[in-house]
């Protein structure tokens, strides 16, 4: 193998190791998206079902996900179950 093609390996190597782990990351911030979307539908629907109103489950939102008011407000009155 020349010197050439041993370099072009190499490098086409690194190149592949490197999208392997771009690809894990990614895989892993996905996971972890998803479970938090599910964490926040099921405090949701866990709220309605214990009685409370959609303004404290949206301030539970604000305090446990450290989001946004209106961000909260919005999910809440997405996911909120229908009667």
């Amino acid at each position: 193998m020349t010197y050439e093609l041993k370099e072009a390996t190499e490098k086409l190597c690194n190149l592949s190791d490197l999208v392997e782990e771009r690809g894990v990351e990614k895989g892993i911030e996905k996971g972890i998206e998803r479970e938090r979307d599910h964490g926040i539908q099921v405090l949701i629907k866990s709220g309605r079902e214990f009685g409370q109103t959609m303004e404290v489950v949206a301030k539970k939102l604000t305090e446990e996900y450290l989001l946004s008011g209106e961000e909260a407000q919005a999910l809440v009155r997405q996911y909120w179950p229908a009667d």
